[in-house]
This record gives C-alpha cells, structure tokens and sequence, in this order.
C-alpha cells in the first residue's frame, strides 16, 4: 500500500517511508491510498481470535510486504 501527504505536494510513499519520516517533507501528514474492509468471516470470528491474530490481520493491509511475515 502507498501512502500520500494531505497535502499533496509530495509523492506517494510505502509504510516503512511514511512510518519512518512520520510526515511528509510538504508537511503534510500521510494517509493510506485506501482503507481496507474486513471480511464478514474475519469480523463473525473476532471473539475466538488471539489478540496478535487480529492485530495481524488488520496491519497487513496497511504494511503489505514492507515487514516480512516471518518477523
């Protein structure tokens, strides 16, 4: 996923960019390209996942492959 500055004057960065520089050197801040949708079976099995099963799987979208799944 890329991420944009609000302000629109610089380009498109990945997360480790965006994470890193914390804001864009427009000073703008950055902002996912989208916003992903959980699934309805990811939200039905909510109460059964482990805490790091969900925080998985709802940084992944915005991480992608810029952290390995292996970390």
């Amino acid at each position: 996923m890329q991420y944009y500055s609000l302000n629109r004057q610089s380009p498109p960065v990945d997360f480790r960019t965006a994470t890193i520089a914390g804001q864009a050197p427009d000073g703008g801040l950055y902002f996912p390209e989208t916003i992903p949708q959980f699934s309805a079976d990811f939200l039905r099995d909510l109460p059964r996942l482990s805490q790091a099963d969900i925080a998985y799987e709802v940084m992944q979208p915005y991480v992608g492959d810029t952290i390995p799944e292996a970390d």
